[in-house]
């Protein structure tokens, strides 16, 4: 089975997984099981039929009589939500398969969904790695109106999985390429017509369920009342039930299906008992039951209940009376009704019960739900009565247990079915939109939210926990706004005030940005100490706590330049991302290892990690997958890679463009201008910062080694005029300041670099000399080396220049034999007045020539390699590299892999092999 431990808890056990249990009544419909098997070959079985048609006991059957493994999952309204969509899809493949699916996964604990195409993409190849045929069926289709589960589909319809056959059960076509799939033969269809009874068949029904022999003629009469509509079959028997003469009351039926349905279900209903009738009407407000709910929601006390009747013989009755009752679990725990017989049961009871009384009712499933967990049925339930504060109190009662299990998507959720009206009185749930601000990285948008919190906070009457929690925000607010001092007094007042062992998520919070606030009023050592502290204490062992103490180490010695003390705790932090599966705990190690490794300049690793983050970019922080994909590309420049470079900036800028963040975007391009300067295409960068502008204000100077504003310094400087020069500087001194205002070292350092460069292109060498001492001395500790090698050849004349006055020799030593070793060509200095051009591809006979890239694919299909050779051939990961598929196909105007290959043969593009 799946790990729970990756699934919220309401989601998992509400996820319907069991198939409806077969009849003794149910007629074997060979003819239909044969067109079920021969289209096994087809990836889409589609069965689509009016309510009442048979069509999930057809698949059911069809199931138990084939040699395939299949898996089941009953849709509703819930899974209108594509993150509640695949955690069913995953939960029910992993019945099968249980170690399918963590990649995707882990995509939905990410801040953000990724895009449908990466989804299915990373889906597909989850479903290709089980090895083993099955089916899947996806039951009640109909209840799906999310464009992005139909845009998922579609993507897994086009390229399907070899061992999966996906059955859709649905009362309407749903909106997929059902035409496409038809004409390419990849579709097998059971429809209204071919689910009709037939007259034998309609016979052979009512002799089972009946009990004597029926004449054929009254079987004739019977289907073609019904139309052969199995659920009105069904009604018949059980109205006609202890009547003299059963021939007779069948043939008196008349009217078309719908009225003998609407007739039919007076005549069951009036042949229960009251208290069955009873127990009927007040369970149709359910979605699925079980005795206990059924005793609460109609207790002996109630005085419209007048008879004796407990919830386990009620289900009991139902059962042993055949009535519409569908089991949910192998248990026999839970139910639910058939949906016609319910949406029949509604209607009758609105007659029945008032409004108040449904209401009522409604208020009452509501708390047994939520006393059982189930919190989203909960709140549904109280919206349905019309109390949407009393859903509004259900979110603030659970809001806390959704974030210490790191389900803050949960949250958000809850959050979002109420209205803004609501959500804006009541404090509780405007800390939960300031969560999940803070989850999804759109940390501005706290101050908003706290100013409006500021209007409702009554200090006095308010619980400690609830004060701990405001003044967090408040000081997190104040950290991000450079105001220390504040900021310190906040979070010190948040922790006092938050009782021990309460609320483990704030705690963890507030004690992670503790740190960095004491880290940024000059106190670091007390900043480390404190967090060796928690994470040796016991309340640290949670992975929750334990993950956010590391990383909070790591940020801090990011900060301060100190790399090997990064790989340390990044390291640590890894290894508890094995036991601890959360998108936080296993994407913020990959991207301080590799910043780490990329300052150290020990490109391999970076290289290897930073491909990490890039390869689960959809569940990193933005900011950081961005920053990551950014050093990444400087990376294989470095490492003489200009093709996996560009390719690394085209990913980063399509998922730059995906966050739709200006932010984002700007990083992407001025990492670009960057890339550019190290290929010595001074022209490029110097566009780009003609027609950059930045964002008023300074920059946030925190650990993340691509800053639009010093990218915009470093073409300065390589443009080299007396004005561009003067430029640099003055921002530069700028930057200094505030980058010593955030106690951040490791910008610092950088920063001295670039000024170094500037003093000594302006023809001031002991400025220049003075600077570099001071980065040297700043940067050598920490084995910061990559913003000495950056610069290129400039820098080993300025560095060959202060070895020779006797300064910091074994320093200067080291970082001369790193210059020496890379070569001129992949490193060309950033001040050279001839730009280096960056050799394109071969003369190719096609219209939109194949890239450097694209080539190394093509040559590697010629091998006849697969995908995920190609990627571990070419350091990349296996959805670039169907990505590079998907061009080349294009623009040789192919479809296939091997037509890809020789058509690049006979064009000259490939040598014959």
């Amino acid at each position: 089975m799946a790990d729970q431990t990756n699934i919220e808890p309401e989601l998992f056990l509400r996820t319907k997984l069991h198939r409806p249990v077969v009849g003794k009544d149910h007629i074997r419909r060979q003819h239909l099981l044969d067109r079920l098997n021969q289209g096994l070959y087809r990836p889409l079985t589609l069965v689509s039929a009016p309510a009442g048609y048979g069509k999930s006991t057809l698949i059911s059957v069809w199931l138990d009589t084939i040699d395939i493994p299949g898996t089941w999952l009953s849709l509703d309204e819930y899974d209108n939500d594509l993150r509640q969509f695949l955690i069913g899809f995953l939960i029910s493949v992993q019945t099968l398969f249980p170690d399918m699916g963590r990649k995707v996964q882990g995509q939905l604990d990410g801040p953000e969904l990724a895009p449908v195409r990466v989804l299915a993409c990373n889906l597909i190849d989850e479903l290709e790695s089980t090895g083993k045929r099955f089916i899947l069926v996806l039951d009640d289709f109909h209840c799906i109106h999310e464009n992005a589960v139909y845009a998922l589909l579609e993507e897994v319809l086009q390229h399907p999985p070899q061992f999966l056959h996906l059955v859709l059960i649905s009362r309407k076509d749903p909106p997929l390429p059902l035409s496409s799939l038809r004409a390419r033969d990849r579709l097998t269809e059971v429809r209204t017509h071919d689910l009709r009874f037939a007259d034998a068949e309609v016979h052979a029904f009512l002799k089972s369920t009946v009990g004597h022999q029926i004449e054929k003629s009254t079987a004739m009469a019977v289907a073609k009342k019904t139309e052969g509509w199995v659920t009105g079959l069904r009604l018949a028997v059980l109205a006609i039930r202890g009547q003299d003469d059963i021939e007779h009351e069948l043939l008196e039926l008349s009217g078309t299906s719908q009225y003998v349905m609407d007739y039919l279900i007076s005549d069951v209903l009036a042949n229960q008992l009251p208290e069955v009738r009873y127990f009927l009407f007040c369970t149709s407000i359910l979605d699925r039951f079980c005795a206990s709910l059924c005793d609460v929601l109609c207790k002996p006390d109630d005085k419209t209940n007048p008879h004796q009747l407990s919830g386990d013989q009620f289900i009991a009755g139902l059962q042993k009376d055949n009535i519409f009752l569908i089991a949910l679990d192998m248990e026999n725990q839970w139910f639910r009704y058939h949906h016609l017989f319910r949406d029949l049961l509604k209607r009758q009871m609105k007659h029945q019960f008032g409004s108040e009384k449904i209401a009522a009712l409604r208020l009452r499933a509501s708390e047994w739900l939520e006393g059982q967990g189930f919190i989203e049925e909960a709140i549904e339930q109280a919206l349905s009565a019309g109390d949407a504060l009393a859903a509004a109190r259900i979110v603030e009662r659970n809001r806390h247990a959704a974030l210490n299990t790191d389900k803050w998507h949960v949250l958000a959720r809850w959050l979002n079915k109420l209205s803004p009206e609501i959500t804006q009185q009541q404090i509780g749930l405007l800390l939960g939109q300031a969560w999940i601000k803070l989850h999804t990285a759109q940390v501005p948008r706290i101050a908003p939210i706290i100013d409006r919190i500021e209007t409702l906070v009554d200090e006095d009457s308010m619980e400690p926990v609830l004060l701990s929690e405001i003044n967090f925000f408040r000081g997190l607010v104040c950290y991000f706004k450079n105001d220390g001092e504040r900021s310190l007094g906040f979070l010190t007042k948040a922790m006092e005030l938050l009782p021990k062992g309460a609320f483990p998520a704030l705690r963890s919070a507030t004690e992670y940005f503790l740190s960095f606030t004491l880290h940024q009023n000059g106190q670091q050592e007390t900043a480390i100490s404190r967090l060796h502290q928690g994470i040796l204490s016991s309340d640290s062992q949670e992975g929750y706590l334990m993950s956010r103490l590391l990383f909070g180490l790591c940020y801090i010695h990011m900060l301060d330049g100190e790399y090997l003390l990064v790989l340390q705790e990044g390291l640590r932090m890894k290894k508890l991302s094995i036991t601890y599966r959360s998108a936080f705990a296993e994407t913020w190690p990959l991207y301080a290892l590799g910043n780490a490794a990329f300052q150290m300049f020990d490109r391999d690793a970076a290289r290897h990690h930073f491909s990490l983050v890039l390869e689960n970019r959809y569940m990193a922080n933005p900011r950081a997958a961005v920053d990551a994909m950014a050093g990444l590309a400087l990376t294989s420049q470095f490492m003489g890679k200009p093709d996996e470079a560009d390719e690394t900036l085209r990913l980063a800028q399509e998922y730059a463009d995906w966050t739709k963040a200006s932010e984002k975007i700007d990083i992407v391009a001025s990492s670009r201008a960057r890339l550019a300067l190290l290929r010595g295409d001074i022209d490029s960068a110097a566009r780009w910062q003609r027609a950059f502008r930045e964002t008023p204000g300074i920059p946030i100077m925190l650990f993340f080694l691509e800053l639009p504003a010093v990218t915009q310094c470093r073409v300065l400087i390589a443009i080299g005029s007396d004005t561009s020069l003067k430029g640099a500087m003055k921002r530069l001194k700028d930057l200094y300041t505030e980058a010593k205002t955030w106690r951040s070292t490791c910008w610092m350092m950088e920063i001295l670099v670039l000024q170094a460069l500037a003093s000594y292109r302006l023809g001031q060498l002991e400025a220049a000399l003075e600077t570099l001492a001071q980065a040297v001395a700043m940067a050598m500790p920490g084995s910061s080396i990559r913003p000495f090698v950056e610069p290129g050849r400039t820098m080993a004349d300025l560095l060959n220049k202060l070895a020779e006055k006797g300064v910091a020799v074994d320093d200067v030593t080291t970082l001369l034999a790193t210059l020496r070793d890379v070569e001129t060509e992949t490193m060309p200095d950033v001040s050279a007045s001839n730009p280096v051009s960056v050799p394109s591809p071969s003369p190719q006979p096609l219209i939109e020539p194949l890239t450097h890239r694209e080539l190394d694919v093509l040559e590697l299909l010629a091998q006849r390699l697969q995908n995920k050779e190609i990627a571990e051939k070419l350091f990349i990961s296996d959805e670039t590299v169907k990505g590079h598929l998907k061009n080349i196909y294009r623009k040789l105007n192919v479809s296939k892999r091997r037509q890809a290959v020789e058509k690049a043969k006979a064009l000259g593009i490939l040598s014959f092999q």
